[in-house]
Parts: C-alpha cells; sequence; structure tokens
C-alpha cells in the first residue's frame, strides 16, 4: 500500500518507527500487567507490596515517555520528508511506509489500540477496588472506637473478642 512519493523516503526511518512502536507496545503492555497486579495484591489485602509494585509502574511510566518523545521527534521527520501535516496520525503513514514494513505497522497500531483499552478497562477495575478497600478500612476504623460490645469489639491480639466488650491494653485486667 505504499505511494509513489515513499521512494524518496528512507525506509530506515520507516523501520526505526516500527521498533520505537514495538518498545512503546511492550511498555503499553507492561503497565496494564503491572496495573493488574496491583488490583489483585489490593484485593488480597497485601499492601506491603504496594511501594514496590507503584515503583515499578513509575518506571514504566518514565520509560513511556521517553518513547513517546522520541516517536513524536521521528514522526514529525517523516511528515516532514513525506510533506503531510506534522499531526499525522499512525494510519496516514502507513499509507507511505514500504511494502514490507506496511503491515508491520498495521499489527502494532491494532496491539496499541488494544493495549490502550486494557488499560482503560485496568484502571477503571483498579478505582472500584480501591474505593471497595477504602470501604474496608474506614469499618475497621469504625469498630476501633472505644466502648464497642458484641463481635465487633477487638481483643489485646487485635483480633475479635467475644468475650470482651471493651478492648484493653497488656496492662489492664479484662
Amino acid at each position: 500500500m505504499s505511494t509513489t512519493g515513499s521512494a524518496s523516503i528512507p525506509s530506515e526511518r520507516f523501520v526505526a518507527l516500527v521498533g520505537l512502536l514495538n518498545r512503546e507496545v511492550r511498555l503499553l503492555e507492561r503497565l496494564v500487567f503491572k496495573l493488574t497486579e496491583t488490583e489483585l495484591l489490593t484485593s488480597a489485602g497485601e499492601a506491603r507490596f504496594m511501594g514496590l509494585i507503584l515503583d515499578e509502574v513509575d518506571d514504566v511510566s518514565t520509560d513511556l515517555g521517553g518513547i513517546e518523545v522520541a516517536r513524536a521527534m521521528l514522526v514529525a521527520d517523516l511528515a516532514d520528508a513525506l510533506g503531510v501535516e506534522e499531526e499525522v496520525s499512525l494510519q496516514e503513514l502507513i499509507a507511505y511506509a514500504p511494502a514490507d514494513t506496511a503491515p508491520l505497522l498495521n499489527e502494532l497500531r491494532e496491539r496499541m489500540i488494544t493495549a490502550a483499552g486494557d488499560l482503560e478497562r485496568v484502571a477503571a477495575g483498579g478505582s472500584e477496588t480501591s474505593r471497595r478497600q477504602l470501604e474496608r478500612v474506614s469499618g475497621a476504623l469504625e469498630r476501633l472506637q472505644p466502648g464497642l460490645v458484641g463481635p465487633s469489639a477487638y481483643d489485646e491480639f487485635g483480633g475479635q473478642s467475644v468475650e470482651s466488650p471493651v478492648p484493653t491494653t497488656f496492662d489492664q485486667p479484662a
């Protein structure tokens, strides 16, 4: 699906675009994975690993930012060489790509669309998981108020106590 104008455009630029887009797609997929991992750990109550995962998410986001800048520069260079607008879409660029590169660009475009949809889905699910966790924490804090009686009272070991209507400390008799 190449056009006559693409003969003057070095195919190396399109190959470089394939490389950048492949790296960007892999980073998007990794970000989806890390956010899914975050959601699963949060729903399992494993907050102790959140710092590590958030560091990894930040690293992926930083890498993505660098790739996006490099891609924008390369696309602007390609657009200038092709004589089209600088904000040209990937789909529009594919029309100018060499015949051996166009299928790869099409595949990467589809993978990017899929990864972006997955990212939105995970982000929406993560918001719901976070909301549920906040409700659990809020409920636990309400049960910690002094003077509670019944099965919602806590004993000195942090567990719920039916025997002791009021939570006690170690130096107080039950």
